[in-house]
């Protein structure tokens, strides 16, 4: 996997960011510092009832800002995919909880939501199903112990035979990874990490490995990319019945705000996209959500 470096443009003078095609994904990345009031209060007018009883709940600023700019970015990247106005939208969530469109239904876009301290993404594509995940790597002496307690036995053997610098990054490169495939199937801790591996032994594109009784791995395409503010950025995508392989796109965007967008212009599984970011905070054990004493699985990859 490339370390990506290039840098974006901050004040971009036109909006290039259009609807995903066949065989694309598309990442859109804002920052989760936009402060201009004017855009804040658009963004506030867009909630729905229950958003703005979720945005009440929000105790501190800077979670109430994330709120509104992922509820914004959302808005703004499926109104583009779909050909309606943003609030035209009608969302809702699957059993799992995963939010899903109610209205526009007939265009057949899958999407998914992250964000990580600093910065938020969109993915999107014209597909069954998609799952996003970023992170921002740091070195934690947890790290190993999650993976043994939750990770694949193949996972944990290749980990060890690693120095621990290399460890640590290749932790989350299978973190983010396997985020990324949970939250694509959408069925949440009722799949466990130790259900499926991730295996990058061909150096290339990594691959699913699952249990047939689980899942088909080899319908789903991994990607894993490094962006130059060091966060590592994942998505799973369910292929086609044809197979045919997406190309990721990357974007940076301040929704809304047409004179401030534009997409980086890059394609193919190494994109450059710097999201301008400095460096994070170590995450703490708590960061990881399925690290929960009362998750366990008799499943092995």
């Amino acid at each position: 996997m490339a370390r990506l470096a290039p840098t974006m443009p901050d004040a971009p003078t036109k909006s290039s960011i259009v609807p995903v095609g066949e065989a694309e994904v598309d990442v859109v990345a804002a920052s989760d510092a936009i402060s201009d009031v004017e855009l804040l209060s658009r963004y506030e007018a867009l909630l729905t009832d229950d958003d703005r009883h979720r945005y009440s709940q929000q105790r501190f600023e800077e979670g109430r800002r994330r709120f509104l700019i992922t509820r914004a970015l959302a808005r703004y990247v499926l109104s583009i995919n779909c050909g309606v106005a943003s609030d035209d939208l009608v969302f809702g969530a699957d059993q799992w909880g995963k939010p899903m469109l109610l209205h526009p239904c007939e265009n057949r876009v899958a999407f998914n939501i992250a964000h990580t301290s600093g910065l938020i993404v969109v993915a999107v594509a014209r597909a069954d199903a998609i799952g996003v995940d970023i992170e921002y790597p740091s070195p934690i002496d947890e790290n190993f112990e999650i993976a043994q307690r939750f990770f694949s036995a193949k996972e944990v053997e290749a980990l060890r035979a690693l120095p621990p610098k290399v460890r640590d990054e290749r932790f989350f490169d299978y973190w983010t990874l396997k985020e990324a495939y949970v939250k694509g199937r959408g069925v949440g801790l009722s799949l466990p990490f130790n259900c499926f591996a991730i295996d990058f032994r061909d150096g290339s594109r990594p691959r699913l490995a699952v249990e047939p009784n689980v899942d088909d791995g080899r319908k789903w395409q991994l990607d894993l990319m490094s962006l130059s503010s060091g966060h590592r950025l994942a998505v799973a995508v369910e292929l086609p019945p044809s197979g045919r392989p997406f190309e990721v796109r990357l974007s940076r965007a301040v929704p809304f705000n047409v004179l401030a967008s534009e997409q980086s212009g890059e394609t193919g599984p190494s994109r450059p996209m710097a999201a301008g970011i400095e460096d994070q905070p170590a995450p703490s054990k708590a960061r990881f959500p399925q690290c929960r004493d009362d998750v366990s699985s008799d499943c092995e990859v």
